[in-house]
């Protein structure tokens, strides 16, 4: 092979020294000719100009970061054909190499490859950054440890927008995979991810496809193998790094004061095969006295067995949801009988979750929606809220603590089936955003006191829905909102040519008008007498007002009907 010396500014180094290559860069071992330290060169060609906003990102978040296991970043340069970034050099290679050479680390070894993470993984959260990619490959190791590398797809918080997904799925989080969702607890999935693996060599799930390992991932608990050997603060360690709701997942700050990393590391870790008759089990074991300890393992059975958890969330989503039996399982034969309860808790199930997802997305198209009666837009916003609260609670007792709220015949049969898992899963990732919307109702409440005493002295009625839904308050301030509503789009709109287009903002505003109308009718009809979950999922029909089409002229003028008729009650 021809070798050729290359210079850029004070840095050289040798083309036939490569230590990494990416599809548009290759990695050189360089040295810096002022000072003679060792550098790693990053080049990369122009020509790929599609990944410019990728390295022009890498280089702005190397240049904010500043830790002892963040890839340090030195400099960078741009010539006619190339773009250079110059970091420091890692003499070790990857985590993806030393795996494929070692197989797996003994945990004293990964427990402290961990804790190093965790340190750079809280130094960007001090900037606001996540990662994004978090993987073997882009954990390098020095001598003074580990270093975080390969910044391409992190981003600040505050910039995720509309997001495609990026990094690599084996180690992505559900939200992530699913629903293109990140926020600051997407690293920490890829974390859990990251220390299986290191551990036992392969990942948590394996799968063939996306398809199998989002199905892997929401219905197939987490288990151990047997060899090698791993702590139980370890275990407890990963499922809360693998929790599917991101609200319950653990965050960084929370990880730190895990026992497992509160120990500190005495030295950094020399990294050895371990043999398969060796234990590390009381390594870690004495950190964490037993009595708080959450699981336990049965060798009998090879089944987790639930002991204690201090979070009674985050017990039950283990218990409940994420030890559910896999699709080899729920084929039960049952009765003409029983199948029809099954089908009864599911339309109940699902009609009830759709109203959630109706809920929740009036209070989004209100919140920035202004309007003339004072304090209008906030005591509707109040009210959905608090009803969005109330069924999501008996949804969420019903299926993760077993409480059976909606008094369903054969639900402990019925858990046992896939369906349950399904609609579990499909609950819990929406339950994060549902959560998010009415700890903002009770920000609301919290931050205006002074409100709250207006209300008990000028309006007695509304003052009553702060403590409980009630129903006949609620028909009348909503009919309010539709009043003005009706009243704030007729005076915007050019209703004497049906072919006129309705502009975006006039779909979202007549959308809200439906919405509203179409809530009014169900309080009207539905909880104003006692409320019959089973008749309205029969009848309601709230799954077509989920989807969403373009709405005509034609549609205003069919809901301004209605209003009148309303109007006139």
């Amino acid at each position: 092979m021809s070798q050729e010396t290359k210079v850029i500014m004070n840095y050289q180094y040798n083309t036939c020294d490569i230590i990494g290559r990416g599809f548009s860069s290759i990695v050189y071992k360089g040295i810096n000719t002022s000072t003679k330290e060792n550098v790693a060169i990053k080049v990369i060609k122009r020509q790929f100009s599609d990944q410019l906003p990728l390295i022009q990102n890498e280089i702005k978040i190397l240049s904010k970061l500043q830790g002892r296991n963040i890839l340090k970043f030195y400099e960078h340069f741009m010539s006619q054909n190339n773009i250079y970034i110059i970091t420091e050099y890692c003499r070790q290679g990857d985590l993806a190499q030393k795996l494929k050479q070692l197989g797996y680390l003994k945990q004293e070894s990964a427990v402290a490859i961990i804790r190093q993470i965790i340190d750079g993984i809280q130094v960007m959260a001090q900037q606001n950054i996540i990662h994004r990619d978090l993987k073997p490959q882009n954990i390098l190791i020095n001598e003074d440890g580990i270093k975080i590398a390969d910044f391409g797809f992190a981003k600040p918080l505050n910039q995720l927008q509309n997001e495609m997904n990026v990094g690599t799925p084996l180690y992505m989080s559900p939200e992530t995979i699913i629903k293109s969702q990140y926020n600051a607890k997407s690293d920490i999935w890829s974390l859990g991810v990251l220390f299986y693996e290191i551990l036992f060599g392969r990942p948590p799930w394996q799968a063939q496809t996306e398809q199998e390992l989002i199905f892997k991932m929401l219905n197939q608990r987490i288990s151990f193998p047997d060899v090698p050997t791993v702590s139980e603060s370890v275990k407890d360690f990963i499922k809360q790094c693998l929790i599917v709701d991101p609200y319950l997942r653990l965050g960084i700050t929370e990880l730190i004061k895990h026992p497992l990393i509160k120990k500190t590391t005495k030295k950094t870790e020399k990294f050895t095969r371990p043999t398969e008759t060796e234990s590390t089990d009381q390594t870690i074991k004495s950190e964490i006295p037993n009595n708080s300890e959450p699981w336990t393992y049965n060798n009998s059975n090879k089944k987790l067995v639930h002991v204690n958890c201090k979070n009674p969330q985050i017990n039950a989503i283990l218990n409940k949801y994420l030890n559910t039996k896999n699709n080899q399982v729920s084929n039960n034969k049952t009765n003409s009988k029983t199948q029809i309860q099954f089908d009864e808790i599911q339309l109940i199930l699902q009609s009830q979750f759709s109203l959630c997802i109706f809920l929740n997305n009036i209070i989004s198209k209100l919140r920035d929606f202004r309007l003339a009666t004072p304090l209008l837009n906030e005591k509707c916003r109040i009210i959905f809220s608090k009803h969005l609260q109330s069924i999501k609670d008996k949804i969420y007792k019903q299926l993760i603590e077993s409480d059976n709220k909606f008094k369903f015949k054969d639900w402990q049969l019925f858990c046992k089936e896939n369906a349950y898992s399904r609609f579990s899963a499909k609950f819990i990732l929406e339950n994060n955003q549902f959560t998010k919307t009415c700890q903002e109702y009770n920000q609301m409440i919290k931050s205006n006191k002074s409100l709250i005493i207006e209300y008990q002295k000028y309006d007695s009625e509304f003052y009553q829905i702060l403590f409980g839904l009630e129903w006949k308050v609620i028909k009348k301030i909503v009919r309010n909102l539709i009043i003005e509503l009706n009243h704030l789009i007729a005076q915007n709109i050019d209703t004497s040519n049906l072919s006129n287009k309705i502009s975006k903002q006039q779909q979202i505003e007549i959308s809200l008008l439906q919405q509203s109308y179409y809530y009014f009718e169900i309080v009207d009809k539905y909880y104003l007498k006692e409320f019959d979950e089973k008749r309205f999922g029969q009848e309601s029909k709230i799954q077509q007002q989920m989807i969403v089409k373009e709405l005509r002229i034609s549609d205003y003028l069919e809901i301004r009907q209605l209003i009148k008729r309303l109007m006139k009650l």
